[in-house]
């Protein structure tokens, strides 16, 4: 009842239980006994004598933002990677209609009818489509074969190829250049920094020698020389960050699966392991650290194996436990471990 004594009337909005099956039907029934259809004419009414209310008009639901291959107003055909040219209906869209490739509404995708990209013909059971979709959201960080859930704001920061050195006679000039670039990244977030120096070592791996004699060069003018000292720099810097830095679990394995996958030319072998840095929770890092292992070795399937890290490695673990005041375990992990760098 409402303040002068008279009963009021609200409108309630029912939501279809049928919805599901009949996209294209009406999901949503608003009931108010005083209302009449949009249409201006009285529909029949129904009571629904148990809920004791009047359905008195229906309203089709409103068409919400839809991939094109889902749209219910303009059919849509479904090849593996057609690219010449639109397929069907494929170009015609709705105005809800958005570009699985852009991610953006369909009319304004500069590439809808574009002959040899297409994008009116992108879908999601596509693999082709999939993979198209995918570096151009992610960009360069897709050769890291991250989901896209993995790529935050501080993975797209990192732009591992912004230097990219094309053309140069003496290596001087691009070890100058990798080095610049790798100030930069080394004042970056971790997760920008850490795709910015494996970007660069996969890039400097590929270079060529322009001199054709590099015995009586500098070291930073011999490509065979400052190459390893650029790799040196790189790998000691991410075996840092993969102790020191809380990356996720997935993200930490790709960065290594990723190095690993990097074709090292020949004067730079000695790195193809720099960055198997085993993780905190290791079996045999823990046990040491527990005190459960003095030894820093054990026997894993009738063979020895022992807890060896790099000196940089040792040092960053140091510091992460020192820093978290576990003195007992520095000690513990200090009298276990080995290392080959007689300078530590």
């Amino acid at each position: 009842m409402g303040p002068s004594g008279e009963e009021e009337v609200q409108s309630i909005i029912l939501i279809s239980d049928d919805e599901a099956e009949d996209t294209l039907g009406n999901s949503v029934l608003f009931v108010d006994p005083q209302e009449k259809s949009t249409l201006g004419e009285e529909k029949p009414e129904v009571v629904d004598e148990e809920c004791e209310l009047m359905v008195t008009f229906c309203k089709q639901a409103n068409v919400m933002p839809h991939a094109r291959y889902d749209c219910t107003t303009h059919p849509f055909e479904r090849t593996e990677c057609d690219t010449c040219s639109p397929l069907g209906k494929n170009a015609e869209i709705c105005d809800q209609c958005y570009c699985y490739i852009c991610d953006k509404l369909a009319s304004e995708c500069q590439n809808w009818t574009t002959p040899s990209l297409c994008h009116c013909n992108a879908h999601h059971k596509s693999r082709f489509w999939k993979e198209q979709r995918d570096f151009a959201l992610a960009g360069v960080l897709v050769m890291f074969n991250l989901e896209l859930a993995d790529i935050d704001a501080e993975l797209r920061h990192g732009d591992p190829f912004s230097y990219r050195p094309l053309n140069f006679f003496r290596y001087s000039d691009v070890f100058a250049l990798v080095t610049r670039f790798l100030n930069q990244a080394e004042q970056e977030s971790p997760k920008a920094a850490a795709v910015m120096l494996l970007g660069a070592a996969k890039e400097i791996a590929l270079h060529k020698d322009p001199a054709l004699s590099w015995q009586n060069l500098g070291h930073t003018d011999s490509l065979k020389i400052a190459v390893p000292c650029l790799f040196q720099r790189i790998t000691t810097q991410l075996q840092r960050m993969l102790v020191l830095c809380d990356f996720p679990k997935t993200l930490y394995e790709k960065f290594i699966s990723f190095f690993q996958s990097i074709s090292l030319p020949c004067h730079c072998f000695g790195f193809s392991n720099s960055l198997n840095v085993v993780p905190w929770d290791h079996v045999l890092l823990t046990t040491v650290l527990k005190g459960q292992n003095i030894t820093g070795q054990r026997t894993q399937k009738g063979r020895k194996v022992f807890l060896w890290e790099t000196l940089p490695v040792i040092e960053a673990r140091v510091e992460k436990l020192v820093d978290k005041k576990n003195y007992r375990e520095v000690v513990r992990y200090l009298r276990a471990v080995k290392c080959n760098d007689t300078r530590g």
